[in-house]
């Protein structure tokens, strides 16, 4: 799949929570693109976040997901 094919759903400040996002959709049957395939992580400074990118037929989905885990859990 070209890379014009992917959309950015979340951006993140650290390597490490883009990790979790990427594994927080794969774990719902997602396909995020591999962290390390950015360009923002293979060029060391260039950008202070990481955007993470799921192809475009699957970004609203991801966004759902992820939207849906930032929601505070409901108060009993």
């Amino acid at each position: 799949m070209s890379r014009a094919a992917y959309t950015t759903v979340r951006t993140a400040r650290t390597s490490t929570e883009a990790d979790q996002i990427i594994v927080r959709l794969r774990d719902a049957g997602l396909h995020p693109l591999d962290l390390s395939m950015s360009a923002d992580f293979t060029l060391a400074g260039a950008e202070p976040a990481f955007p993470v990118q799921v192809a475009a037929t699957e970004a609203a989905a991801a966004q759902a997901l992820l939207d849906s885990c930032d929601r505070p859990a409901p108060e009993p």
